[in-house]
């Protein structure tokens, strides 16, 4: 039944996870700024949908070193918000293709903020976001290999059942 040598098997499974894991990389982004008193800052960041970005803000200045940071999506919808955050790590998935705005919001203070921005966008594979992708590629593995061992374990009675046959 399963004729085929164990080298082209073994390059057929390595053919089928290089197909199905293509190369995407995260892009990582980290800038500081300042927001002045009383007032608004935005960054817009392009994410395709399933797109996945995570990362952290961080707030210093003055004796309260607190904004409100918010995210919106293409549609102006709020994605995530944070109020009087010093440090906040967040992480979302794109629901649709587009500029997501990120907002820093220091109109209720007396006193500038320097923010630290950092974050890592992981766009999607194949329209699947990345973490999804590769959980659905590592079953994919896991399954091919469970048919090839039943595979050969089925050969083996065969043969094994072939053989005794011979003996008799």
């Amino acid at each position: 039944m399963l004729k085929m040598p164990l080298k082209k098997i073994e390059i057929l499974v390595l053919c089928l996870i290089l197909f199905l894991c293509p190369i995407v990389s995260a892009q990582e982004y980290s800038e500081n700024f300042a927001v002045p008193a009383h007032a608004r800052t935005t960054r817009i960041v392009e994410l395709e949908n399933g797109g996945i970005i995570s990362g952290y803000v961080r707030a210093s200045g003055g004796p309260a070193n607190d904004i409100k940071f918010y995210v919106t999506d293409p549609d102006n919808k709020t994605v995530l918000i944070y109020e009087n955050t010093t440090y906040t790590s967040f992480s979302f998935t794109a629901s649709v293709a587009g500029n997501y705005t990120m907002h820093f919001d220091n109109s209720l203070s007396m006193y500038s903020k320097g923010i630290e921005l950092h974050y890592v966008i992981k766009p999607p594979i194949f329209g699947i976001p990345q973490d999804l992708f590769y959980t659905i590629v590592e079953a994919s593995i896991i399954a091919i290999i469970a048919v090839l061992i039943i595979g050969v374990v089925i050969v083996w009675r065969r043969h094994k059942q072939a053989r005794q046959k011979q003996t008799k």
